[in-house]
């Protein structure tokens, strides 16, 4: 019984955790600051820097092969990516960040292979960009205005896919009219 009390105070305290760190983050002024610098490499060889995202709207998703919650809502991402994907100001960027050393680009690429996921991923290999960005929430989703500034911030992933496409291309939709 103690144990499921246990159990029952850390999700709610993990819970309540995760509001307060999005309402301190748009108190805070996390929200609306500028990207930083970064620089990081695909699956595809590319190398994209926050120079070459400059006048579209970037989604920057955060993720990692041991987080179940991120693996969860990449079917909603990738079908508001597809439903973008003939928008060129629209860029989706999936950032790998935060994994054991022993998880390299092979493993992290096969892993999505067996799970059906084919995307382009970028490798945040040293957490350098999770680290500017305060990044210790998995899933965690950043939404870039064409100006390169944070305008909307998701911690976690707890809902319905549905309600993930439809914030989502809300969100993106509103920046696309600024």
């Amino acid at each position: 019984m103690i144990a499921k009390n246990v159990v029952y105070f850390i999700f709610v305290f993990t819970i309540i955790g995760l509001f307060s760190a999005n309402v301190y983050a748009q108190k805070n002024g996390d929200v609306f600051m500028e990207i930083p610098e970064f620089k990081l490499t695909g699956s595809n060889g590319e190398v994209i820097t926050n120079k070459d995202i400059r006048g579209k709207v970037v989604v920057l998703d955060f993720w990692a092969t041991w987080c179940a919650p991120c693996i969860k809502s990449f079917p909603a991402l990738m079908e508001v990516d597809e439903s973008f994907s003939k928008n060129e100001d629209v860029k989706f960027l999936y950032v790998n960040t935060l994994e054991s050393s022993s998880r390299d680009s092979v493993y992290i690429l096969n892993f999505l292979k067996n799970k059906g996921i084919d995307t382009t991923v970028y490798f945040d290999t040293t957490s350098s960009l999770s680290d500017k960005l305060g990044v210790k929430t998995l899933p965690y989703k950043l939404i870039l205005n064409k100006s390169g500034e944070i305008m909307f911030k998701d911690l976690g992933f707890y809902g319905e896919p549905e309600d993930l496409i439809r914030d989502l291309t809300e969100k993106i939709n509103s920046l696309l009219n600024e």
